[in-house]
């Protein structure tokens, strides 16, 4: 375990908005200084709009840099993707935050101003070495005080734990063969976990040669393809190449994603059981205990550490959950809807929607029950109307205005998303953006060198 300090600053904002007043739990975002080789040293941002408050914790610190370069094994403490889960230990005092497929976790104590970082080794009294943990988990949907995670090891065994918030009771659940990264989600339903284990696993048909690929096969295509482009062309920008790599692939392979597959797990009878879903590359679970259904996205991308391939619309399935089986009900996919990264099922007046942003900038809300496009709007400018090949469009387009990290309010009235800027509140009732406040850390000169590092948000609950 390492332990590191944190810089803390508050702010007060103008909380009186009544389209704020049904957010009563804080939220938990990321930044991340441009200057920060590692991508380590986490802004975090405790946003408690019920009390006007911002709070910054700040771990770009020549103190804690100097800590991890003096580490004996200082070259794993980088991070290469994303924060992706928050599980709140204590209310007003301190947090784990999940990062996706690193050998580590973090602990975050804002109260006494600590970062710990953690590794399984740390927590898991057993002669296993550990490659990557999984990036999302959830509390205990029976008992809040225990959350289940999964890590694999470097014979890509899949091992499962009961852990407590506070690290001392961590119960073995199991071992299996499992994939090359452990699943992206462990989640808890009932007696069941839900794993989406294939969400770096997906397949893809090159329907002009009618030859199925792998993932790593498929990422040898694209180095290839890129390489002949770049060789051929001395000097072609990045969009260029773009261009013309993805024109290539159309017209010599024509790529579809396949569907894939996600894992129920019965924690009583230790039975696993795939289901399929409609689109490749499962990667979250959104649960209505309500009406007993499992919604699960699948992105139909591949995934690199510094770009994505999108190969057909995002796709959301519907399960009904009973007797610790998935029955699979129907599912929606919409042709400018693509790569639905955050997500979450809510209810209006009775009805269940799903709320998402599919890339870059459109706002998507579905009826769940009938699984339909209930309506969407773009935040900012109309990116994809006059889009005739909107996956050309989005494979070919530079980064900058996505995007994906929202929740939704307590009340299903309010939709809570942000940038790099503002934090904004837009109202469902009224289809508008209806708030927004501006969050800037005023003691740090270097403020506009912080970029949001977020893909998900959650309430500390």
């Amino acid at each position: 375990m390492v332990q590191l300090k944190l810089e803390k600053y508050e702010y007060a904002f103008d909380n009186s908005s009544k389209y704020l007043m049904s957010i009563q739990k804080p939220i938990v975002f990321y930044k991340i200084h441009k200057e920060d080789k590692r991508k380590l040293f986490l802004t975090f941002v405790i946003l408690d709009i019920s009390k006007g408050k911002i709070t910054y914790l700040f771990s770009y610190t020549k103190e804690n840099i100097d800590i991890i370069q003096h580490l004996q094994n200082e070259e794993k403490y980088y991070l290469m993707l994303v924060p992706h889960s928050t599980i709140e230990i204590n209310e007003k005092k301190d947090f784990f935050v999940f990062l996706q497929e690193e050998q580590f976790f973090l602990y975050v104590n804002y109260r006494d101003n600590i970062l710990r970082i953690y590794t399984m080794e740390d927590i898991i009294d057993e002669d296993i070495s550990f490659k990557k943990i999984s990036s999302t988990f959830y509390k205990d949907d029976i008992d809040n005080n225990f959350f289940y995670m999964a890590a694999s090891d470097y014979d890509n065994n899949l091992h499962i734990y009961r852990v407590s918030l506070d690290l001392k009771m961590i119960d073995k659940i199991d071992s299996f063969p499992g994939k090359n990264t452990p699943p992206h989600v462990v989640r808890k339903n009932n007696n069941c976990l839900l794993l989406s284990h294939e969400f770096n696993e997906a397949n893809y048909l090159l329907k002009k040669l009618n030859k199925t690929i792998n993932s790593q096969e498929m990422g040898t295509l694209l180095v290839k393809n890129s390489m002949r482009i770049n060789m051929a062309n001395p000097g072609i920008s990045s969009e260029e190449m773009k261009g013309i790599l993805y024109n290539n692939l159309k017209q010599k392979y024509d790529i579809s994603c396949l569907p894939g597959k996600v894992i129920i797990y019965d924690l009583f009878t230790k039975e696993r059981i795939d289901y399929q879903t409609s689109g490749g590359s499962p990667a979250h679970f959104e649960i209505d205990k309500t009406e007993n259904m499992v919604y699960v996205s699948s992105h139909n991308f591949f995934n690199r550490l510094d770009s994505m391939s999108f190969f057909g619309p995002a796709v959301f399935d519907k399960f009904l959950f009973r007797n610790n089986r998935l029955t699979w009900c129907s599912s929606f996919s919409y042709e400018k809807g693509y790569r639905y990264a955050s997500h979450r099922v809510f209810y209006n007046n009775g009805v269940p929607y799903i709320c998402t942003f599919g890339q870059a900038n459109r706002l998507i809300f579905v009826d769940a029950r009938s699984m339909q496009l209930f309506y969407y709007d773009d935040i900012g400018t109309d990116e994809l109307s006059d889009k005739t090949d909107v996956e050309m469009y989005l494979n070919t387009r530079e980064s900058g205005g996505e995007f994906a990290a929202l929740e939704v309010s307590q009340d299903g009235k309010n939709i809570l998303f942000l940038d790099n800027q503002y934090i904004y509140i837009y109202n469902f009732e009224e289809r508008k953006l209806c708030h927004k406040i501006e969050y800037r850390a005023e003691e740090k000169e270097d403020w506009d060198q912080y970029i949001l590092r977020t893909l998900h948000i959650t309430f500390l609950q």
